[in-house]
């Protein structure tokens, strides 16, 4: 006897099951019920596994996608950053000079006056 067990996905067959059995051997029919229940679960896993794989696969493609974009990123970088010679910070009141003169040990500290409103010198910054 044969027993054909169709599977469907939005009203489209799918897969179908397909049990033979030898001459002479009776299938119970109360079986067949179970036999489709352990058929939809076989078709939803090997569908699972299918999208599995596809969404593995669309998952690499993008991964190497962003690895392009990355390495154009790079490319775009110069090889070093650009030095900063001056530079002032404000910070409640206070600033600071990068890079500026130290007193050597024999001199005094100059001091000069400061204008109530600093004067910002724009310099090049490179920001990674």
């Amino acid at each position: 006897s044969l027993v054909a067990l169709p599977h469907y996905e939005a009203n489209q067959g799918i897969n179908v099951t397909i049990m033979l059995f030898p001459p002479g051997r009776e299938l119970d029919k109360s079986m067949i019920p179970m036999l489709h229940w352990q058929g939809g679960l076989f078709g939803r896993g090997t569908t699972n596994l299918v999208l599995r794989n596809q969404l593995s696969d669309a998952l690499k493609a993008l991964d190497r996608e962003l690895e392009v974009v990355g390495d154009i990123q790079r490319s775009l970088l110069p090889p070093q950053l650009p030095a900063i010679c001056a530079q002032h910070f404000i910070s409640a009141g206070v600033s600071a000079r990068c890079g500026s003169r130290q007193a050597s040990a024999g001199s005094a500290p100059q001091r000069t006056r400061r204008s109530a409103t600093p004067k910002m010198r724009a310099t090049r910054i490179g920001l990674v």
